[in-house]
């Protein structure tokens, strides 16, 4: 099995979105209706959001990132001869 991989830079940011979002969701459902939070509520959603956020972050990475081509990446930082 390889390796999974992750770019902080896509993650952060991604993470940030998501945790955005989620709190707005979460205040809009929590107004809107009447629902109480529960104590997994609190324990779940951190765990949810950092989930999602690698979900996302996978699916916003290009596809020589997914595939593993180091060659191209290398390639960039060296000047051709």
């Amino acid at each position: 099995m390889g390796k999974l991989p992750f770019v902080g830079r896509i993650f952060w940011k991604t993470l940030a979105c998501v945790l955005v979002v989620a709190a707005g969701a979460i205040w809009a459902y929590l107004t809107f209706t009447d629902y109480k939070v529960t104590p997994a509520d609190k324990a779940f959603a951190p765990i949810t959001a950092v989930l999602l956020s690698y979900l996302v972050h996978l699916w916003l990475l290009p596809a020589d990132v997914l595939q593993g081509d180091e060659e191209s990446e290398s390639s960039e930082d060296e000047p051709d001869e």
